[in-house]
């Protein structure tokens, strides 16, 4: 091999200074082909593979559901909301009493929500449901009912203290779907 020699004259302040290097010319790399190209992967492929499933509860707010229940004149009547909740994990949800609660509110149109209904629940195998009711009168022809009606919000609520209990099968892995509002503007349609 060949090697050439090449100076440079750095400049570092008021003083030059020379520096040798000794340079070697570029090799020729060789090239790929298709006919040189490993077809066979080192890790075997394995088709339809799934991630391993985590283990975990979820209870989870499901429906806010409305009925007429009777009907006293053609704009008035009885109606039932009901709050399901369903746990959709993948473990049952197992945990002490007092720990957790289904709440379901109404609130009227720029008011304050106010809790109608509450349901203690404990423990909730998969696919296991709890569920919470209201019943009221209901008149479509008055303004609080028929032209602004209320909001019912069901939401699950757990005890303060449930992330450090040192239980982990009450340990919620998804929280972002324990509330749901629906409009009571939908009970109109019952009374069709």
């Amino acid at each position: 091999m060949m090697r050439q020699r090449l100076s440079l004259i750095l400049f570092t302040g008021a003083m030059l200074t020379p520096f040798v290097m000794s340079v070697r010319p570029l090799e020729a790399q060789p090239t790929i082909t298709p006919r040189n190209i490993e077809l066979t992967p080192r890790h075997p492929i394995i088709p339809n593979l799934r991630p391993p499933q985590v283990l975990c509860p979820d209870p989870a707010v499901q429906a806010v559901n409305f009925s007429l229940m009777n009907r006293t004149t053609p704009f008035e009547g009885r109606v039932r909301i009901t709050g399901i909740v369903r746990n959709r994990g993948t473990s049952t949800y197992q945990s002490g009493v007092n720990q957790q609660m289904v709440y379901l509110y109404e609130q009227m149109l720029g008011g304050r929500a106010r809790l109608v209904a509450q349901q203690p629940f404990q423990n909730l195998g998969v696919g296991q449901e709890v569920t919470v009711m209201f019943e009221r009168p209901w008149n479509i022809s008055s303004p609080a009912e028929g032209e602004f009606p209320p909001n019912y919000v069901l939401e699950i609520g757990y005890d303060p203290d449930i992330r450090i209990d040192g239980n982990p099968h009450n340990d919620d892995c998804r929280l972002g779907n324990n509330r749901l509002q629906r409009s009571g503007a939908e009970i109109r349609a019952l009374f069709r």
